[in-house]
């Protein structure tokens, strides 16, 4: 009863297992091992292995998920990355152009200082012709 050949796909593996063994009466543990004690542990060997590739099965969906999921992580990682690069450049631009625009508006009071003062000099002259 211990020695089995499959001749099947690995996908059918499986439902073999159920089908030929899994439904049978006779294939449980207790039946097993009062004839062989080296074939009823095997017997609960089996079951886990079917019970397991049920759980493989189960959380195959959720593994490719996590795998998409870690992948777009990955990808939305190196765009905020790429974003604050740029955020930062253009933080660096800004504080450029701030102290640019500082000097200019410096520029303009004192050329209107000296044209204020050319407005009084030649008010002074009218007054004085």
């Amino acid at each position: 009863m211990c020695s089995v050949y499959f001749d099947y796909s690995r996908d059918d593996v499986r439902a073999v297992m159920v089908d030929k063994f899994l439904q049978n009466q006779d294939f449980v543990y207790e039946k097993v091992n009062r004839s062989s004690q080296a074939c009823g542990p095997l017997v609960k060997w089996v079951r886990a292995q079917v019970a397991y590739s049920d759980l493989l099965k189960q959380i195959e969906p959720l593994h490719m998920k996590l795998t998409t999921l870690e992948h777009e992580l990955g990808v939305n990682r190196q765009q905020a990355d790429a974003t604050d690069a740029r955020i930062t450049e253009l933080e660096r631009t800004s504080s450029q152009m701030k102290a640019e625009y500082s000097v200019l508006i410096a520029q303009i009071h004192a050329i209107e200082n000296v044209c204020f003062g050319f407005i009084l000099l030649f008010d002074l002259l009218i007054v004085l012709a």
